[in-house]
């Protein structure tokens, strides 16, 4: 196993404490559109209006956390929608607090 998967696995495990902040390396970096390259993303703790937008911008449940954690690191949701399953399920562990899943 390559030290990159063993830093993944490790994140993995880790989640935020209530109020913090989350980096995130992609194991597979997107392409944004229009150009240029993400390679890791930053996740504020989402606040009510983050929530509440998501709620009303999107359907079913994917959707709302897509949306939600769309707006907590900055990038749009075409650009989230983006991301690999491998890193998806990672930001979802560490993000599970603020979802309610934590």
């Amino acid at each position: 196993m390559s030290s990159n998967q063993n830093q993944n696995t490790a994140a993995v495990t880790t989640s935020v404490d209530e109020g913090a902040q989350f980096s995130h390396t992609l194991i597979v970096p997107i392409q944004k559109d229009g150009g240029g390259t993400i390679s890791t993303l930053t996740f504020d703790e989402p606040t009510i209006d983050d929530m509440i937008l998501a709620e009303e911008t999107s359907t079913g449940t994917n959707a709302h956390v897509v949306a939600t954690l769309s707006r907590s690191c900055g990038i749009t949701q075409g650009d989230f929608r983006k991301i690999k399953a491998r890193d998806y399920n990672v930001i979802l562990r560490k993000a599970g607090p603020w979802l309610g899943n934590g």
